[in-house]
């Protein structure tokens, strides 16, 4: 549902699609958290970002909600897709499903 990845947006970010945080050695960014790599690389995994798609590209794009969601949403049909948002997964109950389909 949507309130999942809304829920998970407040936890990582408090909904706002401007952050950028130090986290474990890099930035993360935006509504949903991505580290730039975690962003460019499953971008490009499910389609969402064309396989050229360089990091500079994407540092220009990190802060869209809709491709963050768009992501996001493909990652959490995964099985464990959810660990990528560990901590808040876990507080949300991300953890206790198989897969989610988000449309926000």
């Amino acid at each position: 549902t949507d309130i999942k990845i809304q829920e998970l947006a407040w936890c990582e970010s408090q909904q706002r699609e401007r952050i950028k945080v130090w986290d474990v050695g890099s930035y993360s960014y935006g509504i949903l958290q991505f580290k730039l790599s975690t962003f460019l690389n499953e971008g490009k995994k499910y389609g969402i970002l064309p396989k050229n798609f360089t990091s500079k590209e994407a540092e220009l794009l990190i802060y869209s909600k809709s491709v963050q969601i768009a992501i996001a949403n493909e990652m959490l049909k995964q099985k464990n897709g959810w660990m990528a948002w560990f901590n808040c997964g876990r507080k949300i109950g991300l953890d206790r499903v198989s897969h989610f389909a988000f449309l926000w």
